[in-house]
């Protein structure tokens, strides 16, 4: 469309040909014939629902008639004409109505797909945080478990003062607590959102204490 008046055609053989020039180059709008040669235009005008779902569609038609109006609005097409009425003026206001409620019909889309987007962030936010309250229950009730071991420990290391070989394994067992306390540490800090702190780890050194 060079004007109010003006436009550019670009024509097409037959149905086939059509598709395969979309295919190429996408126009301002198409104006599809409701009779074709050996095809019906509905059938054409799905195809190009299929492959170009956003390209604006303006259904010409001999049969001035709403049941043909109807079945081509509801194949995909943004506007329809009779060809009784094709004067430039006519021509232009169908294929403006069509290039303006085919813009609507792809906002709507892509707010829609927003719309999804968010729906998945706010469904992975739920999971995250109900995953954080499970895992803050578990450690909370893992470290009431652990204080009782490192008492006992403690006790067990105090009593066995004099027997070298049993004081020690109390101490082992106190060095496994302190670890798993390392450990609820860094899950509670998990469920409540905090930051965790990355360190260092001497592998060997760590192996070589759990041999």
């Amino acid at each position: 469309k060079n004007s109010a008046t003006a436009f550019e055609f670009v024509e097409a053989l037959d149905g086939e040909d059509a598709l395969a020039q979309l295919d190429g180059a996408l126009p301002d709008c198409v104006l599809l014939d409701y009779s074709l040669p050996g095809r019906n235009g509905v059938e054409i005008l799905k195809q190009i629902r299929a492959k170009h779902p956003f390209v604006p569609v303006v259904m010409l038609t001999g049969q001035g008639n709403e049941v043909v109006a109807v079945t081509a609005m509801q194949a995909g097409a943004q506007n329809y004409i009779a060809k009784s009425s094709l004067t430039p003026a006519d021509i232009q206001h169908a294929v403006d109505v069509a290039i303006e409620h085919c813009m609507l019909q792809k906002r709507i889309h892509i707010s829609e797909q927003e719309r999804h987007r968010i729906e998945e962030q706010l469904h992975h936010a739920q999971k995250m945080e109900a995953i954080g309250q499970l895992t803050g229950g578990v450690a909370h009730d893992f470290n009431n478990l652990l204080t009782v071991i490192l008492s006992n420990a403690d006790t067990l290391a105090a009593e066995l003062r004099d027997r070298p070989e049993l004081r020690a394994l109390a101490e082992m067992t106190r060095n496994a607590a302190e670890r798993g306390a390392e450990l609820t540490n860094g899950l509670l800090a998990f469920a409540r959102r905090q930051p965790l702190e990355p360190r260092l780890i001497d592998v060997n050194k760590l192996l070589a204490g759990m041999d």
